[in-house]
C-alpha cells in the first residue's frame, strides 16, 4: 500500500502540468493526492471489515494509510537493502496496533487488500483507465 501512496505522490507531481491555472498548481496536486489516497484506502477498509477488525472506520483507515505510507517511505529510504522487509513488518505492526487485530489477521488483511487492489486495477484497465 505504501508503494501505492508513493505512486500517488509521483502521479500527482506528473499531473501538475495539467492544472487549469498556474496559480492553482499546489492545490491541484494536493487534491489529486488526496483523492488517490482515499481511493487506495477503500481496499484496506473492505479487508478489515471482512476480517472483523475491532476498530474500523473510514477515517481511521485513511489516517493509518497516510502514516504507513510516510513510515514505509522513510524506512525504504534509510535502509536500502533490507528496507522492504523492515517496512513490511512495520506495516503489519501498525495494522495490528491501529485496528486491534493479531499478526495472522494483519497478514490476511494485507493479502486481501492486495487482491482487492489488483482486481480494481484490472477492472479499471478493462474500461481504459490505466493507473500504472
Amino acid at each position: 500500500m505504501a508503494d501505492l501512496t508513493q505512486y500517488a505522490l509521483e502521479k500527482a507531481a506528473s499531473l501538475i502540468r495539467f492544472a487549469p491555472k498556474e496559480g492553482l498548481d499546489l492545490l491541484w496536486a494536493l487534491l489529486i493526492v488526496w483523492v488517490l489516497i482515499v481511493i487506495s484506502s477503500l481496499p484496506l477498509y473492505l479487508s478489515l471489515k471482512l476480517f472483523f477488525a475491532k476498530r474500523v472506520s473510514i477515517l481511521r483507515v485513511f489516517l493509518v494509510n497516510l502514516i504507513v505510507g510516510f513510515i514505509v517511505s522513510l524506512v525504504k529510504y534509510y535502509f536500502e537493502i533490507f528496507g522492504g522487509i523492515i517496512a513490511f513488518f512495520l506495516l503489519l505492526l501498525i495494522y495490528k496496533i491501529a485496528f486491534g487485530i493479531g499478526w495472522i489477521r494483519a497478514v490476511l488483511v494485507w493479502l486481501l487488500q492486495f487482491a482487492v487492489l489488483a482486481a480494481l486495477m484490472f477492472a479499471l484497465s478493462l474500461i481504459g483507465v490505466n493507473l500504472l
